[in-house]
């Protein structure tokens, strides 16, 4: 049994505030975990922008199980197509964020897997579980 969660929607709420959103991410991400530990999942697929080792080791304490970190790469073009048929403000938030990390490598280095993110949805998520022995 599995269970896959996009992290931000854990704290998706305003105003913006870095500090609170990490308490309510983290909280949530707690409770959630225990719901489905108790209904017997035992993997966790979660997605999200992870900027340093310090954040990822409060994760990880907060996850209390073993992770593996996989970084998706894409060049920033490929990311401005993808965010382009979304024409909500956000996604041109997301696109400035985007290039700010990739200026200077947020989240580069504490990955376990670099896995290329420019193929099929299908053949990059096989060849992560295959790298994890899920598969």
């Amino acid at each position: 049994p599995y269970a896959v969660l996009d992290l931000d929607w854990l704290a998706w709420l305003g105003p913006e505030d870095e500090a609170m959103h990490q308490r309510v991410l983290l909280e949530n991400l707690a409770a959630v975990v225990e719901n489905y530990l108790a209904l017997g999942v035992q993997l966790f697929v979660l997605a999200y922008a992870v900027r340093d080792a310090a954040q990822l080791q409060v994760l990880k304490a907060a996850l209390g199980m073993p992770v593996k970190v996989v970084r998706l790469t894409v060049s920033l073009s490929e990311i401005a197509r993808r965010l382009r048929s979304d024409v909500t403000t956000g996604r041109q938030d997301d696109l400035r964020e985007a290039e700010a990390w990739l200026a200077v490598s947020r989240g580069a280095g504490i990955e376990d897997l670099t896995m290329p993110n420019d193929r099929a949805i299908h053949e990059v998520a096989v060849d992560i579980l295959d790298w994890i022995g899920w598969a």
